[in-house]
């Protein structure tokens, strides 16, 4: 493998859980904005759409920057695994790794929310639970935050110190 390609394999994870935390951090900030006082009749109106389009254009984006996380990370400890060990960054690519795939364990969390607003018909009444769509989002929203400052950040730090110290002369 040549220097520049390895380098390049070695800084991915970086890139990718940088990606990774600023959707999780923007998704937090824009949607929140919906949940406030002065759009909450247009949002819940809205959300239905939105949530119905995002699925089908942002989850591919989510989806990729965690695989590419978990692959470039589990690449890098198998095709660099000797500089990793002289580094002492193994743990670091595997908790890369590890945590991209634990942003997958809060999926069952996020599906619920999601669901009742893509299933409603966007007229802005209670559901059986007596909830509205911006209920809904403010409770993906609290999960959403809950699980970038957690797992999302942990796999970052995991990975600019993996990066940082594999690099360093």
């Amino acid at each position: 493998m040549s220097t520049t390609t390895k380098t390049a394999l070695l800084l991915a994870p970086a890139l990718t859980t940088t990606c990774t935390l600023l959707y999780g951090f923007d998704q937090d900030f824009f949607l929140r904005l919906l949940t406030l006082r002065s759009t909450y009749r247009d949002a819940n109106r809205l959300l239905p759409a939105y949530w119905t389009e995002i699925m089908a254009r942002g989850l591919v984006r989510v989806l990729g920057f965690i695989s590419a996380t978990a692959t470039t990370s589990l690449a890098a400890i198998f095709l660099a695994r000797p500089t990793l060990q002289r580094q002492g960054t193994v743990g670091w690519y595997a908790g890369a790794a590890a945590c991209a795939a634990a942003h997958l364990l809060w999926v069952p969390l996020v599906t619920g929310p999601i669901k009742a607003m893509v299933d409603d018909d966007g007229v802005a009444i209670e559901d059986e639970e007596g909830l509205t769509n911006v209920d809904h989002q403010v409770q993906w929203l609290k999960v959403n935050l809950a699980r970038t400052l957690t797992t999302d950040l942990l796999g970052w730090v995991c990975a600019v110190v993996a990066v940082t110290k594999t690099l360093s002369l």
